[in-house]
Parts: C-alpha cells; sequence; structure tokens
C-alpha cells in the first residue's frame, strides 16, 4: 500500500503488461509491472427485473472494475489536461468515472490519478467499413476527465466495451466498432447520470456486438442517465440478452437504427424500472425463440414509432409490456411473427399499451395479434391491421381483467383454422371494438369470442367468415356479456352462426345486418342456447340465402327478446324464428319475416317453448310455407297485432300441433293460393285461441279454419273471407271441439263452405254471419256419426244459386237456434237431414229463400228433422217449403208459419215412405197459381195436429195426391181444432 496525501493506492501486479498470451506470463516478482489501485466504493447491485411467464436468464448491467494507475502518471509536475481524447491501445475497455480528482482538489505536489480498467480480452474482428481502410483501435485512456466535461470518442473499435458512469458526456466521432464475447458483458454501459451520443451514418457505421450470454448490447441504468443513438446497428449472439436497455429511471432515445439478436431470449428493446425508452424508424430482428421485440416492465415508459420487428422463433412477442404504471406507445409499426405460438404485443399486470397505425402478421399457429390480461391492464389498438395465417390464431386476446380497445378502421384477418378475431374471457375483463374489419377465411372460426364473464362491445364493426362452422359473435358462460351496435356480419359457408349466446351469457344486439350467402346451409342468424342464457335484439337485419337455415334460434332455456327487425330467408326450408326447449322463451316486436323460397316457415315454437310475437310481420312466397306453428305439449305461442301473408300454395297461416297452446289477437292472415289454410289445431290438448283477426283466403280449396285430430280451437269475433273456389271457412273433424262466436265467414267463390264439420267433430257458433255469393255454396255441413253442430243466433245468407243453408248427414246432430238463412239464388236448400241416425233439430228460424226452386227443409233415407217456432218463405216460384223421403225419414214442425208465394209450388211433400208431422198451431199458406198445400206420393204418410193449411191461389189444392201404383197408398190424417 502506498500513501499519497489522504489518498491510499495498493500494487496490484499486471502480469500482462507486453506479454502476448498467458503461456509467457511473467511470475518473478522482479520482472513483474505493477499497478496502483486507489480505494474507491463499489456500485451497489441493481434489483432483478420482474418475473414473466416465460422466465428468462436476468442482466446484468453493471460492470465491478479493478481500476488500474500507471505509475509513471504519480508526478507532481503533470498538468491535468483541459479535456482528454481516447488514445488506441488494444484490448480495452473505456471506464469513464466522475469521482476523479479535479486540479483543485489536489494538494500541491500530489498526482493526479486518471483511471482506466483492464482486462484480459479477446480480440475481435474490425467492423466492415465502406472504403474498407485500416481501422484505428483504441487505446487505454490514462487522463482524468472533468465534472460533467464532454469526452469524444475518436477511434473506431473497442473489442470489449465501454463502461461511461458518473456526470460525464461521452460521444463517438465517425465509426464505431464496440464488442464483448463473455457471458454478462455488455457492449455499453451508461449509469450514474452519465450521457453517451452515438452517431452513424452510412458511411461511417456505429455497431454494436455482443456475444456471450446476458449480454446487452447497450445498457442505460439510473436516474439522469441518457443514453441518444442514431443510425447504428446493435447485435446480441448469446442467449437472454438485450439490443437495447433502459433501467431504473434511465433515458434512451435511438432512431434510424437496426436491432437484431440470435440467441433465444433475446429483446430488442427493454425498458423498466421507471426507465424511458424512445426509438424511431428501428428494424428489430429476433432469430431464437422466447424472443421479445420491445419489452417495457416495472413502471417504464416506452415510444416507438415508424418501426418493423421481426421474430423467428418459438414464443415471440414483438411487444411485450408488464406491471403498473408501465406505458407503452407503438406507432407505425410493423411487426412479423414468423413461428408458432408468437404474440403481436402482449400487456399483463396492469401495464398499459397504446398501438396506432401498426400491422402485425402472424405467419404459423398458436398466434396471438394482440394480448392483455390481469387486473388494470389497458391496451388500445387504433388503426391497427393484424393477419394470421396458420391455425388456431387469435386477432385481439383479453383475460382476467384487463381492458381493451381496438379502434378507428381497425382490421384483423385470419387465414387457418379456429382462428377468433377478438376474444376475451373471464371476469372484469372489457374488450371494446369500434370500426373494425374482421375476416375469418378458415373453419371453425369465430369473429369475436367471449367466455366466462367477459364483457365486450363491438360497434360499427364488419364481421365475415368464409368456411364452414363460423360464428360471428360468441359469448359464453355465466355473466359473459357481448353487445354489438351498427356491426356487419357475413357469413358464407355452411353451419355457420351469426350471434351466439350460450350457457348463461348475455348478448345485445343493436341496428346490425346478419347475412348469410353463399353455401351457408344451416345457418342461423341469432343463437342463444343453455338456461339463463339471453340474446336481445333490435333493429337488426337478417338476411339469408340458402336452405335449412334458421334466422333466430332459441333452445334449452334460453331467452331471446327481438324487436323491430327484419329476417328474410331465399333457400328453401328457411325457419325465421325458432324456439324449443323447456323455459325457452322468445318475444318479437315489430318483427317482419320474409321467406321467399319453398317449404319455410316463419315461426316455430315446440317441446315446451313459449314464444310470444306482437305487431310483426310474416310472408312467404313459396310453396308450403308456414307463418307461425307450435309444436307438442306445454308449447306455447302467443301473437298480437301481427300480419302473416303467404303468397305461394299450400301455405298454412298459423298451426298448432300435438298439444301445443296457441293464442292469436288481432292479427291478419292472407293466403293469395290455393291450399291455403288460415289457422290450424291438430292434436290431442292442441289448444287453439283466436280474437279480432281476419283471414283471407284468395286461392282454390283454401280454408279458413281447420281443426282436427282432439284438438280445440276457439276463435271471436273475427273475418274469415275465402274468394277461391271450394273454400271452407270453419273446417272440423276427428274428434275435436270447436267454438266460434261474432264470426263473419264470407265465401266469395264456388263450391265453399262457411262450415263443415264431420268425424266426430263438436262445433258451437253463435252470433255469427255466413254468406255465400257463389253457387253451390253450404253455409253449414255436419256429416258422420257423433259429428255435433250448434248454431245460435247465426245468420246464413247464399246469393246464388244450387246453395244450402245447413246440411247434416250420415248420423250427424245438428241444432241450430234463434237464427235467420236467406237466399237470393235458384235451388237453394234451407235444411236438410239426410241418411239413419242423422238428426236436425232447428228453434226459431226465419227461413227467406228468394230464389226459384227452392226447397225450405228436406229430409232422406232416415234422416230426422225438428222444426220449432219458426218462420219459411218461399217467395219465387216451384218452391217446395217441407219435404221428406225414403223409409223412416221423418220431419216434424212445431208452430211453423209457412208461405209459399210463387206459382206452382207446394208447402209439404212426402214420398216413400217418409213422414211429416204439422202440428202445435203450424200455419201454412200457398199463395200462387196452381199450388197445392200437401202432395202424398208412393206411402207417403202426413199427420196434421192444430194447424192450419191454407191454400189462395188458382187450381190449388189443400190435399194432392199424386198418380201412383194401386198398392202404394198414402196417408193422411187431420186432428184437432185450429
Amino acid at each position: 500500500m502506498v500513501d499519497v496525501g489522504t489518498y491510499q493506492y495498493y500494487l496490484v501486479p499486471n502480469d500482462r503488461n507486453g506479454v502476448p498470451d498467458y503461456t509467457h506470463r511473467v511470475l518473478d516478482d522482479r520482472q513483474r509491472s505493477w499497478s496502483l489501485v486507489s480505494h474507491q466504493p463499489q456500485p451497489s447491485p441493481k434489483s432483478q427485473p420482474e418475473s414473466e411467464p416465460n422466465p428468462q436468464t436476468p442482466v446484468s448491467s453493471t460492470l465491478s472494475p479493478t481500476a488500474a494507475v500507471n505509475t509513471e502518471q504519480l508526478q507532481p509536475d503533470i498538468p491535468h489536461p483541459a479535456s482528454s481524447s481516447l488514445e488506441p491501445n488494444s484490448n480495452s475497455t473505456l471506464f469513464v468515472n466522475a469521482n476523479t480528482l479535479t486540479a483543485s482538489e489536489i494538494p500541491t505536489g500530489t498526482p493526479v490519478s486518471g483511471e482506466i480498467l483492464t482486462r484480459e480480452m479477446t480480440p475481435q474482428p474490425e467492423p466492415h467499413s465502406l472504403d474498407e481502410k485500416p481501422v484505428p483501435v483504441a487505446e487505454a485512456l490514462t487522463e482524468a476527465i472533468e465534472h460533467k466535461e464532454k469526452q469524444t470518442l475518436e477511434k473506431e473499435i473497442y473489442n470489449e466495451g465501454i463502461e461511461v458512469t458518473g456526470q460525464n458526456a461521452v460521444e463517438n466521432k465517425g465509426a464505431l466498432s464496440v464488442t464483448t464475447s463473455n457471458q454478462n458483458s455488455p457492449a455499453v454501459t451508461v449509469s450514474d447520470g452519465a450521457t453517451l451520443i452515438l452517431k452513424g451514418t452510412q458511411d461511417k457505421l456505429v455497431t454494436v456486438t455482443t456475444s456471450g450470454n446476458t449480454s446487452p448490447g447497450l445498457v442505460a441504468s439510473g436516474t439522469g442517465t441518457e443514453m441518444t443513438a442514431d443510425k447504428i446497428h446493435v447485435t446480441t449472439n448469446g442467449e437472454d440478452s438485450e439490443g437495447i436497455k433502459s433501467e431504473d429511471g434511465a433515458n434512451i432515445v435511438i432512431t434510424s437504427s437496426k436491432i437484431s439478436g440470435k440467441g433465444a431470449g433475446f429483446s430488442g428493446l427493454l425498458s423498466e424500472g421507471d426507465a424511458n425508452l424512445t426509438g424511431n424508424n428501428l428494424t428489430i430482428e429476433s432469430n431464437g425463440k422466447d424472443g421479445r421485440g420491445i419489452k417495457a416492465s416495472r413502471g417504464a415508459q416506452v415510444n416507438l414509432e415508424d418501426s418493423t420487428v421481426t421474430g423467428t422463433g418459438e414464443y415471440f412477442s414483438g411487444v411485450w409490456s408488464h406491471g403498473e404504471k408501465t406505458h407503452l406507445e407503438g406507432k407505425n409499426i410493423t411487426i412479423t411473427l414468423n413461428d408458432k405460438n408468437s404474440t403481436g404485443v402482449k400487456a399483463y399486470r396492469g401495464a398499459k399499451v397504446d398501438m396506432t397505425g401498426s400491422h402485425i402478421n402472424g405467419k404459423e399457429d398458436n398466434f396471438s395479434g394482440l394480448s392483455a390480461y390481469q387486473d388494470k391492464t389497458n391496451l388500445t389498438g387504433s388503426n391497427i391491421h393484424i393477419e394470421s395465417k396458420g391455425k388456431n390464431g387469435r386477432g385481439v386476446s383479453a383475460g382476467t381483467g384487463a381492458q381493451v380497445t381496438i379502434k378507428n378502421d381497425s382490421s384483423i384477418s385470419g387465414e387457418g383454422e379456429d382462428f377468433v378475431g377478438l376474444f376475451a374471457e373471464k371476469e372484469k375483463t372489457n374488450l371494446k371494438s369500434n370500426k373494425t374489419t374482421i375476416k375469418v377465411k378458415d373453419k371453425n372460426g369465430r369473429g369475436v369470442q367471449v367466455s366466462n364473464g367477459a364483457q365486450v362491445t363491438v360497434e360499427e364493426d364488419t364481421i365475415s367468415g368464409d368456411a364452414e362452422n363460423f360464428v360471428g359473435l360468441l359469448a359464453e358462460g355465466d355473466k359473459s356479456h357481448l353487445k354489438a351496435n351498427k356491426t356487419t356480419i357475413k357469413v358464407k359457408n355452411k353451419n355457420g352462426r351469426g350471434v351466439q349466446a350460450s350457457d348463461e351469457a348475455q348478448i345485445v344486439i343493436e341496428e346490425s345486418k346478419i347475412t348469410g350467402e353463399g353455401e351457408a346451409e344451416d345457418f342461423v342468424g341469432l343463437l342463444a342456447e343453455g338456461n339463463n342464457t339471453k340474446l336481445t335484439g333490435d333493429k337488426v337485419e337478417i338476411e339469408i340465402s340458402n336452405q335449412n337455415s334458421r334466422g333466430l334460434k332459441a333452445v334449452d332455456g334460453a331467452e331471446i327478446d327481438i324487436k323491430r327487425s327484419t329476417i328474410t330467408g331465399t333457400g328453401n326450408d328457411f325457419l325465421g324464428i325458432l324456439a324449443e326447449g323447456d323455459k325457452t322463451n322468445l318475444t318479437g316486436n315489430n318483427v317482419e319475416i320474409q321467406v321467399n323460397a319453398e317449404g319455410g316457415t316463419g315461426v316455430l315454437a315446440q317441446n315446451e317453448a313459449n314464444v310470444v310475437i306482437h305487431d310483426s310481420k310474416i310472408a312467404g312466397k313459396g310453396e308450403n310455407f308456414v307463418g307461425l306453428v307450435a309444436d307438442q305439449e306445454n308449447t306455447n305461442l302467443k301473437g298480437k297485432r301481427l300480419t302473416v301473408d303467404l303468397k305461394g300454395a299450400n301455405g298454412k297461416g298459423i298451426s298448432a300441433v300435438s298439444g301445443a297452446q296457441v293464442k292469436i289477437e288481432k292479427s291478419k292472415i292472407i293466403g293469395a293460393e290455393k291450399g291455403f289454410l288460415g289457422l290450424s289445431a291438430k292434436g290431442d290438448k292442441t289448444n287453439l285461441k283466436g280474437n279480432n283477426l281476419t283471414i283471407e283466403s284468395n286461392g282454390q280449396s283454401g280454408n279458413g279454419l281447420e281443426v282436427a285430430s282432439g284438438a280445440r280451437m276457439m276463435i271471436n269475433d273475427s273475418d274469415i273471407t275465402g274468394t277461391g273456389g271450394d273454400f271452407s271457412g270453419v273446417l272440423a273433424y276427428h274428434d275435436i271441439n270447436f267454438e266460434g262466436k261474432n264470426l263473419n265467414i264470407k265465401v266469395a267463390g264456388a263450391d265453399g263452405k262457411g262450415v263443415n264439420a264431420y268425424k266426430d267433430a263438436k262445433i258451437y257458433i253463435e252470433g255469427s254471419t255466413i254468406i255465400g255469393t257463389e253457387e253451390n255454396f253450404t253455409g253449414l255441413s255436419a256429416s258422420q256419426d257423433n259429428t255435433q253442430l250448434e248454431v245460435n243466433k247465426t245468420t246464413i245468407e247464399s246469393q246464388a244459386k244450387n246453395g244450402k243453408g245447413v246440411t247434416a248427414t250420415s248420423g250427424a246432430q245438428v241444432s241450430i237456434e234463434d237464427s235467420s238463412i236467406t237466399s237470393e239464388g235458384e235451388k237453394f236448400l234451407g235444411l236438410s237431414a239426410y241418411l239413419e241416425n242423422t238428426h236436425l233439430m232447428g228453434n226459431k228460424i226465419n227461413m227467406t229463400l228468394k230464389g226459384k226452386n227452392g226447397t225450405g227443409v228436406d229430409v232422406q233415407n232416415g234422416g230426422k228433422t225438428t222444426i220449432n217456432n219458426s218462420t219459411l218463405i218461399g217467395e219465387e216460384d216451384h218452391f217446395l217449403g217441407l219435404s221428406a223421403y225414403g223409409e223412416d225419414s221423418t220431419l216434424t214442425v212445431n208452430n211453423l208459419t209457412m208461405n209459399a208465394k210463387g206459382k206452382n209450388s207446394k208447402a209439404v211433400e212426402v214420398d216413400k215412405d217418409a213422414r211429416v208431422n204439422i202440428q202445435n198451431r203450424s200455419v201454412i199458406t200457398t199463395e200462387g197459381a196452381s199450388s197445392p198445400a200437401m202432395q202424398l206420393k208412393q206411402k207417403g204418410r202426413l199427420n196434421i195436429n192444430d194447424s192450419d193449411i191454407k191454400t189462395t191461389g188458382e187450381n190449388s189444392a189443400i190435399f194432392y195426391v199424386a198418380p201412383g201404383k194401386s198398392q202404394q197408398k198414402s196417408v193422411a190424417g187431420m186432428t184437432g181444432d185450429y
């Protein structure tokens, strides 16, 4: 030890002084050279960076040099230089320390010490120069540097790095090459408030190269430390190394430079611990696995613009940021990921990342464009463009509480299978997208996917899927919530879904359009499935062009609420709305459904689902279309203020089957072609109720109402009109119950029927009007055993020839009371009962026949008819009031008033063993000429009791027995004193 004033120096042998290698080391102390080392405090170790999901070996930027002083400089007559230049010396590391004494601090006669760190080094190759001239190598600096004085690097090569500390400012002049070859050896280190400026030009390159593991290119650390670099090229060849590193409050600005790493775990730019790093016009390349293009952590602030980042190696991240108060901004950045399992931008643990005007390209499987996870993490992408070419890619991924925003004409494209454009999972996670275009080009893709409680909002987005099994918007899991507004979704292949909510998720979609086109078989526009799952749509437009598709589908206890929306299908077997499953609920308001192909259905509720449709329009142009259908027990369908318009043949307006319950109010059902059916109810326990309905059938063979096979139907206050031939207002058969009150049935086509009941049907009609305007009209028809037709306070009017008021046949039972029957056409038949076990009873009937050749009541072949307290008027010629024909046919009238006004008329005709009973104050009158009151034919039986028979016309007899065979005799009897 040597004392110099108040300083102590230690002699340290320098065995490499003038020795070419270790084999020539001088071991004899007398032949050794010696250096004095001053007593100085060593730098404190830096804190380690926060760990990441794939931890890398920590990089140390702090050297622990042994300072050497040349003893020849310890002379009192050597002046302190005003400035120093770096002299060439091969195998050297420059170390500048602000603790060096200034001249004013040294007592007279005390030598001044400039400090230079020397180490054992491996020579490095000279940098490539444009002019290929020999490059000088820096020698060790021996002069001291004054506090805050500017230092210039005059020479070009430093083979074992540069370290600048303290308050010094250092910059290069011209070309520069700095290298290190050992592990844990940064090429350039700046710390403790020092400043370093590196500037390169096209013909004067600045290159920084490290070869060992955990060896950064440039490191700046400590508050107040600054590094500026322009047009430099940094290369690290070892693993777990950084190209540029700022830490613990340091500030780095780097522009127009290239940073590349060849080893695993490389980070192009690293900033951590409240440090600042700014980059512009950079090219960053990583060629090993687990690399990072830009990495920020522990409160660092990073700003990068107009740069490219390329990663070749698995698990690469272009931008990686974590930790609260960490903020990374990227503008006009192009990130290319050439290997699988890579991420363009990753933020987590509370970091904030803002990316603007950037492009991210992933070329292999398991790519993620933007990724943000954990609470307080915030990632924003504006005008971002993401492309994924491998399988299982994700454009944007957010989870475990992160906040992500994508906006301003961003685009996301995926070409591989199972790609997801936007993905969010876990509670408190929030992802927002605005004016973003998402394109999914391969099968099993998702435009937007929300899982396990995340919250996602998309607005003014365009989402398209070109391959099978695509879903535009998908939300699944309890508390997951997805809201879409002014968004367009296009699907071009089979088994696609526009929007899907599953497993208790919630979706709201507004002012949006969903299109299924091209090969989109089995497409569903909106799908909700599972208990407590809810999907709400408002002002949604759905257009589907291919077959076997669905506009809306709610299943397995899910709920859909749709309003002010349109659903259009042009493919065969299209279904506008489907609801199925116990506890499934679907509500529609102001919905318009248009089906333009064959075999379609507007609304289908089945398997115990509940459907309510109000203020909506359902239209079908193809054959066999059904407007609304409810199927199976405990299924409920309700509709109010509906318009159902069917323009194709064999369509059905509303159908209830197999035990379903349907209620329709204040609605209009129209069929334009043949085979139309307005309302239909079939199957045991099926129940259909209608109120204030308008039903119009304009084609041949239509039916206003059909009830069959054990069903029950109740229709009140409704209008039913058929303009085509062979129309039936009500068709009822096979063990059913039908009740109609205040019905207006108009049959405007030939061969039509107001009510047609047969095969065990039970019909009740009250307060109704039934009108036929064309020939062969029948007001009420009942046939077959156990068929029951009861009519009360009903008006039947036939306006054309060959009409019938009420017919009963083949065992039917008919009762008509307080009703009127009027005809204007020829050959009208008011009441008729045919065949055995057929019974027709009338009470308080007013019947007026205004056409020729009309018949009031006709009973044949065993039928039974009783008319009480009624009136029967025939106004034209050839009128026949009461007619009975055939064995066991019986016609009984009580208190009947009958008037035959036309000529050649008959009040009563009995033939072929039939029986007619006129009794209880009946009054029968014929007024026309040649109009007998009673005519008996072969074996006819006529009984008159307490009645009045009159004829007032010329050549009109009270009784007239027609000529016949002598053995066939008719019998007439009259009793009473009326």
